[in-house]
């Protein structure tokens, strides 16, 4: 199941982030987030990786800054364990 690792905002409000399928031959997915015209933020995503580390390098390069990458907030339907 996949689910998402980490996530990243830009200066200008853009939104990245990765997600994890362990069933994926390529299991690491840079996507984005949508504009209120309902397109995706960058044409170039969603786009698939084999390390985590390559996906955020592809994301910095795409935004053409620094990124500060955390973890996502928990969903508050998620039940803990």
């Amino acid at each position: 199941m996949p689910t998402v690792l980490c996530t990243a905002r830009t200066k200008s409000d853009d939104c990245f982030e990765i997600v994890f399928d362990p069933q994926s031959r390529s299991p690491f997915t840079l996507d984005c987030g949508w504009t209120r015209q309902g397109s995706k933020q960058f044409i170039e995503l969603p786009r698939m990786y084999r390390t985590a580390r390559g996906a955020r390098q592809a994301a910095a390069l795409l935004a053409g800054e620094t990124l500060d990458w955390k973890e996502p907030a928990p969903s508050a339907t998620a039940k803990p364990e």
